[in-house]
């Protein structure tokens, strides 16, 4: 079966796997599918559907359509069909148009013969009614298929529907287009096509017309489907829902509004349910993310369409903190200088304080002025040797000035009698081996015998 325009496979989505399968008998014998068993098939003469309603050997009466979730209305109304030609002639020479809506599939409706058909042939069903129109499936002699490569389905209100020249102002419901997949044929010589109408159409009477000359439209078998009352959609229109126009039956047996839901911009998914602030999707069984300025997610989707609060990756539902070791809009900051763990993630305060080497702050982001180290930059540096320390553990990287012992923090001066880089020098020239530490000046003078210079030299030392 094709569905000009819209390739179907199921009356509802293709489904993996299906809560409640496979399904039992229920009480009364019917069979039943979907989640949780909650659909009735209607197959012939009550056979078993697959787990998507699917029939095997096709659609109980009155039934039709993929799935064969359709309910026809077309055969309940035989007597008020009618084409371009079944009111003049006789029967041996015009098949009448009620013989596609006879529930009889050996006989078909025929117009006059293609080579004496000058207009566009056509054929209608007028109701005492107004129809919501959605879908129609016809089913056509497979040797007349080639004839429906282009037609047109509309609708309008007829007052008297005896009068084949009435055709007023009429609004269009489908027609085919170039890239249109082509007619199947199908078992019993006959080829089925199935149109859904562009979107909702209501009038009395529907028509279908061939768009060429010398033609000839032979139907054999013809469902008309409509609309579900008003706000309700889903299989057999079970389920409550308040959609947006425009929508197609299409979106209705989904259970999908794809222009959103009526009034309310909080309903869940399938607009049959109003969510709260903080929740969405069907039946507002998801949490909304972290929208920024706690504006609510979408109740369908659960975007947020305003960005994500500080501490959140940039992503529609906002649901994913920021890695370790970044804060803020969009992740967008890198943690400070934190002590044991990393910052918050919202504000980029390091709970438990900053590494030693930086100053006292929220963010840890300032290493301790020059000459300072440690926890909180308590420690004053030692006596480097031209550079400062380093403001983590203090060691001083470049040495001891002259004058200290070459340890790690430099606070140390050098013992009695010696001096200069590393305490490496004595003080052995001086008058009692004094002498000043850093550039080993004798502060007592020299011992006897030695240089007079400011050290003491002595060749023998």
């Amino acid at each position: 079966m094709v569905y000009q325009g819209l390739l179907i496979s199921l009356c509802v989505a293709s489904i993996l796997y299906v809560p409640g399968w496979p399904c039992h008998v229920d009480k009364v014998g019917n069979h039943r599918f979907g989640n949780n068993c909650l659909l009735m098939c209607h197959c012939r003469n009550n056979e078993k559907c697959d787990q998507n309603g699917t029939c095997t050997n096709g659609c109980a009466q009155g039934m039709f359509g993929p799935g064969c979730q359709y309910v026809d209305i077309a055969h309940e109304n035989q007597s008020t069909a009618r084409h371009l030609d079944n009111l003049e002639g006789s029967e041996s020479e015009f098949k009448y148009a009620n013989l596609a809506v006879d529930s009889d599939p050996n006989t078909c409706s025929y117009t006059k013969q293609a080579v004496f058909q000058y207009g566009h042939p056509w054929w209608r069903q007028w109701f005492p009614y107004n129809v919501t129109f959605t879908s129609i499936e016809f089913h056509v002699h497979a040797d007349y298929a080639a004839n429906m490569s282009l037609f047109r389905v509309s609708v309008a209100n007829v007052s008297d529907y005896e009068n084949k020249d009435e055709w007023p102002r009429n609004t269009l419901c489908y027609e085919t287009q170039s890239d249109d997949p082509p007619i199947a044929s199908t078992s019993g010589n006959r080829s089925v096509l199935g149109v859904f109408c562009k979107q909702p159409v209501v009038g009395n009477t529907i028509r279908i017309e061939l768009q060429r000359n010398h033609t000839q439209l032979v139907l054999c078998d013809v469902y008309i489907s409509q609309d579900c009352p008003e706000n309700r959609c889903g299989y057999n229109c079970s389920k409550e829902c308040y959609c947006r126009p425009p929508y197609t039956l299409q979106d209705k047996i989904a259970a999908d509004c794809p222009h959103g839901c009526l009034n309310s911009s909080r309903w869940a998914k399938g607009c049959d349910k109003v969510c709260d602030d903080t929740h969405w999707d069907e039946g507002c069984s998801k949490k909304c993310g972290h929208c920024a300025g706690g504006v609510p997610c979408n109740s369908s989707t659960g975007h947020c369409y305003g960005g994500c609060e500080p501490g959140y990756m940039n992503s529609p539902l906002c649901d994913k903190q920021c890695d370790d070791g970044f804060w803020g809009s969009k992740c967008t900051y890198k943690c400070g200088s934190c002590h044991k763990e990393h910052c918050n993630k919202t504000d980029g305060v390091c709970k438990s304080g900053c590494k030693d080497g930086f100053k006292v702050s929220t963010h840890c982001a300032d290493e301790c002025d020059d000459g300072f180290w440690g926890p909180s930059c308590t420690y004053k540096c030692g006596n480097c040797h031209e550079e400062h320390c380093n403001k983590t553990n203090g060691v001083c990287k470049s040495g001891c000035k002259d004058g200290f012992k070459d340890k790690k923090h430099c606070t140390d001066e050098c013992d009695a009698g010696f001096w200069g880089p590393n305490c490496t020098k004595n003080c052995n020239g001086c008058h009692n081996q004094q002498c000043n530490k850093t550039n080993g000046v004798c502060k007592s003078g020299c011992k006897d015998g030695c240089n007079e210079s400011t050290q003491c030299s002595h060749d023998y030392w």
